[in-house]
């Protein structure tokens, strides 16, 4: 099964965009995020798998591009840290536990 990928020609954005809506583009990589910022996404949904895990520099480069721009980020990191309960089987979506940092 292909991966989805970020978008290439901003045609959609645009659309999206006439019409009023925000566009969320779900990445997988460093190059699919650079990509969707630059083509105008409004929030890039997970985190990007890095080229190399003990180099920061990709991560910062893209931080520096999306704040530049006013980019959201959602990382979707409770989703891996919380994928499995305490006794390590798979939870139910409802069953994690969360935070909420808003109240």
């Amino acid at each position: 099964m292909a991966r989805p990928s970020a978008p290439r020609d901003c045609g959609e954005l645009t659309a999206a965009h006439e019409a009023g809506k925000k566009v969320l583009v779900h990445i997988a990589t460093g190059a699919d995020m650079r990509e969707a910022v630059l083509a105008g996404a409004d929030c890039i949904q997970h985190s990007p798998i890095p080229r190399d895990p003990g180099d920061l520099s990709e991560a910062e480069k893209l931080a520096d591009l999306m704040a530049d721009t006013g980019t959201l980020y959602c990382p979707t990191v409770a989703t891996w840290e919380h994928g499995r309960g305490p006794d390590g089987r798979r939870t139910k979506l409802d069953q994690i536990p969360y935070v909420d940092v808003f109240g």
